[in-house]
């Protein structure tokens, strides 16, 4: 049996692991573990938006908007990647896009304004 603890410290050890790349901006190296942590568990979409994060973090907004549109396939109802979509968006220039999906995360929490 394993315990819920040891899961749990086996999950902040990777987004430990993406923050310390991150913030040395080694987005291929964070890149590794995110993608590592998909290859085990395909449809955790806690990991996949730590996918989209670093991609729009290191540049990669195509990519980014693309992962986040597939997250939101799935959970329609999270204003955190809403919020991160409308960040993509406005990064990439479409503002119209972006205060949309800035809605939807507003009108789903209110608390994120």
């Amino acid at each position: 049996m394993v315990s819920p603890v040891r899961g749990q410290d086996s999950t902040s050890e990777w987004q430990a692991q993406v923050r310390k790349y991150a913030q040395a901006q080694d987005w291929d190296s964070a890149l590794r573990v995110v993608d590592r942590e998909i290859a085990r568990a395909p449809q955790d979409m806690d990991v996949r938006a730590w996918r989209a994060r670093v991609l729009a973090w290191s540049g990669g907004l195509a990519e980014a908007e693309k992962e986040y549109l597939a997250i939101l396939k799935v959970l329609r109802n999270d204003p955190d990647n809403w919020m991160g979509l409308a960040s993509v968006y406005s990064r990439e220039g479409k503002t119209e896009e972006a205060l949309r999906a800035l809605d939807v995360a507003v009108e789903l929490d209110p608390k994120t304004r």
